[in-house]
């Protein structure tokens, strides 16, 4: 289907709330391995992290969601788990994927500081303006990110967004 734009792969995204049964888009992927790859899920504190990271990516699983707890967003990477799956990530060229808002970009800095090789996707576009409002200081935090680091922008569909506004103001 994708194919005729010049498409030629296409990245399964595992939603959070099924947890870390990956199984779907793993199986998804091993019936069309030439044209899909998948971001699954783990969960950072599950003990042997790093071997299941191993084995999801030789199942085509080339990245992770991750995402914050809301009352501990400022905070939400500083764990020993999440240090670990930011180190394994750059070891085996596993992207983690970032679905977060703009208050937590100062969190992904750190980390990305911190493992200057892992690399980060920041899904949604960190969901600006998804409330209706886009704030310049948004929009210059997320230009920093992307200046100095390893990141990849996901961008939205445009119709939750004040598209029109976010477009003029960069």
């Amino acid at each position: 289907m994708a194919k005729p734009f010049g498409i030629d792969r296409v990245c399964l995204v595992q939603m959070s709330f099924y947890g870390s049964d990956n199984s779907y888009i793993i199986d998804a992927i091993k019936a069309i391995s030439q044209s899909f790859r998948g971001a699954g899920y783990v969960d950072s504190n599950m003990p042997g992290l790093e071997n299941e990271m191993e084995t999801l990516l030789n199942k085509g699983i080339t990245g992770f969601r991750i995402v914050p707890e809301d009352r501990y967003v400022t905070s939400w990477l500083q764990t020993p788990g999440y240090d670990l799956m930011f180190s394994k990530a750059a070891e085996t060229k596993q992207a983690l994927s970032c679905l977060v808002n703009s208050d937590a970009f100062n969190e992904i800095d750190r980390m990305s500081n911190r493992h200057p090789n892992t690399v980060i996707v920041i899904d949604h576009l960190g969901r600006i303006g998804a409330n209706g409002t886009i704030l310049q200081s948004d929009i210059d935090q997320l230009c920093a990110l992307a200046k100095t680091k390893i990141f990849i922008l996901k961008f939205p569909p445009f119709m939750h967004l004040a598209v029109n506004n976010l477009l003029t103001m960069t």
